[in-house]
């Protein structure tokens, strides 16, 4: 076999469904986000039909952070053409 490399199916589709949280933040980290000075991370547990979320925040107030959420959800309305 020539090419023998494993793809992840999220690589190939685009569909972040496939791709586990590690490598999310693995390829956060690799690619450069060097224009960016605060940030934060939401992570979401649904397992046994419970919802547990915790997040992680780097020189970001509150106000930013519910700032940041309403702008990404207006993004994420977009990509879904609602």
């Amino acid at each position: 076999m020539a090419n023998d490399k494993v793809i992840s199916l999220g690589d190939r589709s685009g569909d972040n469904t496939f791709i586990s949280v590690k490598q999310m933040l693995e390829d956060a980290l690799t690619d450069d986000n060097s224009c960016y000075r605060k940030g934060m991370i939401l992570l979401l547990n649904d397992e046994d039909g419970e919802y547990t979320t915790r997040f992680y925040a780097s020189k970001i107030s509150a106000t930013e952070m519910i700032a940041l959420m309403r702008v990404m959800e207006k993004r994420f309305m977009d990509m879904m053409e609602y």
